[in-house]
């Protein structure tokens, strides 16, 4: 095969990544900010969050056993098991509306929709060279980054009347392509060589790799700062601010496109710069200070609060492009077992959120619960400082 028919076959193999991106991104994101409302018709605010750690743990244990999985069956059979089982959890979650069956059908969905995520991953990071790292993870971003724009405002429309079971059934629906392109494109994909080695031994070296360890730390932070609002500011603008879902859905769809906007030029910039750490910086004082300031908002202010949740995820959007770009820089496709705890970053929060919240809300009221996070933002300054600027 000649270079040139090389290079075309791999931009078609990342331009369809790219778009099982998108698609694996409308299923997660369809379902993503109404999950702790929906539960909230079966469980008390003060206990939502544990439902959300119950499934954390399971997919943290499915974390730490994927890389065996991987050298097992391979990333495209892990793959497509982890997106049969997801569409049978959705399906079971729209068809049952309350009780112990909601609740396993939520625990396993918990579970496996961002070990999917990392799947994709391993595919992105077999067809990307280092060079090339942070445009790719920009894109890929962006694109993750377009769903929740336009999903939330569409389920808004949708939960006008309480219909949470077409919700889960849409999200089901957009796994449907995903794994054709998977079974049609993918099937022969080559697996890099994972090496064989113990869960102690991949956290030992993660934490002795200062440069993976210190953006783990970051991306920890604002995957606290997704799952805290994910869980609890839908319940909060509908039961304390007064918000119909309707203008819920409409605010998010605005203060979320900065992870539209942002993210593709921060990820070429990091390229050429190499400034991902003076991003992260920026972004965390804007994602503190606007986060903090939601505590004092008591007003259904439509514009206000839009304007805020604005300013919260542009600094989100910088943290995640950043840390990214960083990470992926500093670790390679063999690396599995780091990749799988870089992405256990996604479900740990859920462990932490719910003793803080519930603690906090026994002393204090529902709305000091963005104070507290704001302030614990502000800790993700402490380890961008600690990165070192210099090109890999």
């Amino acid at each position: 095969m000649n270079p040139t028919s090389s290079q075309l076959k791999k931009v078609s193999q990342l331009t369809l990544l790219l778009v099982a991106v998108l698609l694996l991104s409308f299923h997660y994101f369809f379902c993503y900010f109404i999950n702790s409302t929906y539960l909230h018709q079966s469980l008390s605010e003060g206990t939502v969050g544990f439902a959300f750690a119950a499934g954390a743990v399971l997919n943290i244990c499915l974390f730490l056993y994927a890389p065996y999985l991987l050298r097992k069956r391979g990333d495209f059979k892990f793959t497509l098991w982890l997106a049969l089982l997801e569409i049978a959890a959705l399906i079971g979650m729209a068809f049952s509306p309350s009780g112990a069956a909601l609740l396993f059908f939520f625990v396993i969905q918990q579970m496996t929709a961002p070990v999917l995520l990392y799947c994709l991953d391993m595919f992105l990071e077999r067809f990307t060279s280092q060079a090339e790292m942070g445009s790719v993870r920009g894109i890929s971003l962006t694109m993750f980054n377009i769903p929740p724009i336009v999903a939330p405002f569409i389920a808004g429309l949708i939960l006008s009347k309480p219909d949470y079971w077409k919700i889960y059934l849409i999200s089901a629906a957009f796994l449907v392509p995903f794994l054709v392109i998977l079974m049609t494109h993918f099937r022969h994909f080559n697996d890099p060589v994972y090496p064989v080695t113990t869960i102690k031994d991949v956290i030992q070296k993660f934490y002795e790799k200062k440069e993976a360890f210190d953006v783990f730390v970051d991306r920890l932070l604002l995957n606290i700062f997704y799952g805290w609002m994910m869980i609890y500011m839908p319940i909060y603008l509908l039961n304390h601010i007064g918000f119909t879902w309707s203008q819920i859905g409409t605010m998010l769809a605005i203060a979320l496109l900065p992870f539209i906007l942002f993210q593709a030029p921060i990820g070429r910039a990091a390229d050429k710069y190499h400034d991902e750490k003076q991003v992260l910086i920026i972004g965390f004082l804007a994602l503190s200070i606007s986060t903090m300031l939601m505590a004092f908002l008591t007003e259904p202010n439509l514009v206000i609060w839009t304007a805020l949740m604005f300013a919260a995820y542009t600094g989100a959007s910088l943290i995640e492009v950043s840390s990214e770009s960083y990470f992926f820089k500093h670790v390679h496709p063999e690396s599995a077992g780091f990749i799988s705890i870089y992405r256990m970053t996604r479900s740990i929060p859920y462990l932490v959120i719910s003793p803080i919240v519930a603690v906090t809300l026994y002393f204090f009221d529902f709305r000091y619960m963005f104070v507290l996070l704001g302030i614990i933002m502000l800790l993700g300054i402490r380890y961008a400082l600690l990165l070192k600027s210099d090109p890999v």
